[in-house]
């Protein structure tokens, strides 16, 4: 759940004010379809006091004039009161519908100005924020985000394919002018690889070109244009090159590589290796970087067992491996409970996403 807050410290009579920014969406009905903004009504001291009435403006960022407005006292629709250490508060929270009931992606603004109308105060609380298309606890690592990203680690294959629905067996994908075929090769068997996943991306990676699974012979069918491109491969079971590159000067045959991996066996068998590789956009692995995992719901059940909401945590190897021993999510109470996996890196940035653990004896983590 996300949400935005402002908060505004007054000089007497003065009406300034600080602006914040939010990502939500509007597909559903969860809090992250909601916008949240903490409004202060200040007296001429800049202290906190009770407010007549209130009003609300929000415009858009390509549209003229204001998309919505909304005026009222203390019980106005979306305001509540609250009080802390004897000052009185409000917050007001309404769902995205309710202001643009389109939803459009873009960037919003606003101010909720607050009036008392002993000495004609007036306390306006300016924010802003974004309405993205996916809720970010599911997609704030997607591939659109990934792509253009400094912080794009692992592959993010899964969630690529997931993304595009365009992922065939076989299949021909991408619009060049060239038929060509890759095949997916097990370099440890000398055996081709079904059912691998493969993305081909630009050399900068700021754009996906084509997306395809192996068939039963290991290839995959790709449309490509002249040029050199990064080839990202992924199959359960198999660790390939973090970034082949290949190049294109009309129709042929190229060929990507990969080798079996055994993560290990988890340190007991009612738990699930959750492993990985964690690689910088130039396909160098990071090492040092934190990784952990923890249940955002707080402490719950597996079986007579009280499962600690608090992280589990390593650190990436020169290699940028990494691996974290955790009870799968069907087994806890409530089974689907999600874990949330977070990377931060030595650069400062922090990669975040929440997923269900299987009931497996290791499982590889994308991003």
């Amino acid at each position: 759940m996300r949400y935005l807050f402002v908060m505004f410290v007054l000089a007497p009579f003065l009406v300034t004010a600080v602006s914040a920014q939010g990502l939500v969406n509007n597909v559903g009905s969860s809090g992250e379809d909601s916008l949240s903004v903490l409004v202060l009504s200040l007296d001429s001291l800049g202290r906190p006091t009770t407010s007549d009435s209130f009003y609300v403006v929000i415009c858009k960022s390509d549209a003229n004039g204001a998309i919505f407005r909304d005026s009222g006292n203390a019980a106005m629709s979306g305001l509540d009161t609250l009080t802390i250490a004897g000052q009185r508060y409000y917050y007001y929270h309404r769902p995205i519908a309710d202001i643009d009931s389109a939803g459009a992606a873009g960037w919003y603004s606003g101010v909720i100005t607050a009036k008392k109308n002993s000495g004609a105060l007036l306390t306006p609380n300016r924010f802003s924020f974004q309405i993205v298309d996916r809720e970010l606890s599911d997609a704030l690592d997607s591939v659109g985000m990934g792509a253009g990203n400094s912080a794009k680690a692992l592959d993010s294959l899964g969630k690529i394919i997931t993304t595009l629905g365009t992922l065939e067996t076989g299949g021909c994908n991408g619009s060049g002018a060239y038929a060509v075929t890759v095949i997916v090769y097990d370099s440890s068997t000398n055996q081709v690889v079904p059912e691998a996943e493969l993305a081909i991306r630009n050399l900068d990676q700021s754009a996906l070109i084509a997306v395809g699974m192996s068939n039963s012979s290991g290839r995959v069918n790709l449309n490509l244009d002249t040029a050199s491109y990064l080839a990202i491969s992924g199959a359960p079971g198999y660790i390939f090159s973090a970034f082949d590159t290949v190049t294109i000067t009309g129709t042929g045959i190229d060929t990507v590589f990969g080798y079996r991996f055994d993560p290990g066996t988890p340190s007991s068998p009612t738990l699930c290796r959750v492993y990985g590789y964690l690689y910088g956009l130039s396909g160098t692995p990071e090492a040092g970087a934190a990784v952990g995992a923890y249940l955002p719901g707080g402490v719950v059940r597996s079986g007579e067992l009280v499962v600690s909401p608090f992280a589990v945590t390593t650190v990436t190897d020169s290699a940028g491996y990494f691996f974290l021993d955790v009870i799968p999510s069907d087994s806890l109470t409530a089974g689907g409970t999600k874990y949330e996996f977070t990377i931060a890196r030595q650069n400062g940035t922090i990669l975040r996403q929440r997923v269900k653990v299987p009931s497996t004896t290791s499982w590889r983590l994308t991003w």
